[in-house]
């Protein structure tokens, strides 16, 4: 979906588009865990506010993400809503500059997917694989058993006062 900055800035009245839209795995080569973009359906209203030129999104999405324990496919659906304001006139760092001459709406909808996809996904059920000699600790324990490892020979150094 691509709209004419121009149509935008001409109209009165809040554009409403409504679609599903569809992605190529090229699209999204580059994130890392996500496999697939099955179904995306948009709901966006795009308003003009003199210098400003507001998108709202409302997005279903459903996705392929790879479990980070196992590397197997999960499902994951996506359901959120978010808005994007674009203005050559206001320098602010919340919104976008302008393009050119068309919005390209297809776009900025693939940018909000994968940013909302989490860093870690696990499916359900799953547990890290077991290696001989090799320990998964969380933060907490790791620095309780680095405090309990204090060398024998620094012990002196705890009843010493000055």
């Amino acid at each position: 979906m691509k709209l004419s900055i121009q149509e935008i800035l001409n109209k009165n009245q809040p554009i409403i588009l409504e679609g599903d839209l569809s992605y190529k795995n090229k699209d999204y080569a580059h994130v890392f865990s996500l496999n697939e973009i099955k179904n995306v359906h948009a709901y966006i209203v795009v308003s003009n506010f003199h210098s400003i030129i507001e998108v709202q999104f409302k997005i279903k999405a459903n996705l392929i993400l790879q479990c980070s324990y196992t590397l197997e496919d999960v499902d994951y659906p996506m359901n959120f809503t978010d808005t994007i304001d674009f203005s050559n006139d206001i320098e602010d760092e919340n919104i976008l500059p302008l393009p050119n001459d068309y919005l390209d709406i297809d776009q900025y909808v693939l940018s909000l997917i994968v940013a909302r996809i989490p860093l870690r996904v696990k499916k359900k059920g799953a547990k890290l694989p077991q290696i001989d000699g090799v320990r998964v600790l969380s933060e907490d324990e790791f620095q309780k058993e680095q405090e309990a490892r204090l060398d024998p020979r620094l012990a002196k150094l705890d009843d010493w006062e000055e």
